[in-house]
């Protein structure tokens, strides 16, 4: 049996039988530097705010080339003042990540909007954004508007690597 095989198999037995672990099953594999895929399309909605960080996080970090966010006027606080989201920014732009901003600019977030705008490539302002979606060029992440209050997480977080939603 060949080495790689030894690898694969183990992963693929365990993400059939206990789904909840492929996750950390394709983790281990890329640790061990085999092969780096991703997992199988999927769409899921991510509950909890310390889940919906981190997915934002792992969003930010599995990007390779571009991140396109666009997000009402609550949101650029955010992107400052929580410190994972403000890191996930700088590695990102280390990366040479692309990013692009778009945001409605007002008296109350106009100096946080200034601040973003050292983090990001571009910064656009529109006025009256409604929705917050953040697309880069395999996943998707979107906050559902009714969960916001200025200045507070969303509880909750829509994620796809689904083509067909990525790519619309």
């Amino acid at each position: 049996m060949p080495d790689y095989a030894k690898t694969y198999f183990p992963v693929i037995l365990i993400s059939f039988m206990y789904p909840f672990l492929a996750a950390d099953a394709v983790l281990m594999v890329e640790k061990n530097g085999i092969h780096n895929y991703h997992l199988d399309e999927t769409t899921e909605l991510i509950h909890g705010i310390d889940n919906v960080i981190n997915t934002e996080v792992q969003f930010f970090s599995s990007a390779t080339k571009r991140i396109d966010t666009c997000m009402n006027y609550t949101r650029p606080e955010l992107a400052i003042v929580l410190e994972p989201i403000r890191k996930a920014f700088l590695d990102a732009k280390s990366r040479n990540v692309g990013l692009r901003y778009i945001t409605e600019v007002t008296k109350d977030n106009v100096s946080y909007c200034e601040e973003l705008m050292t983090l990001v490539d571009e910064l656009r302002h529109l006025e009256g954004i409604k929705g917050n979606f953040m697309l880069s060029e395999t996943e998707y992440l979107r906050s559902p508007i009714i969960l916001f209050e200025k200045g507070k997480i969303a509880s909750q977080i829509l994620y796809s690597n689904l083509a067909q939603i990525v790519q619309q």
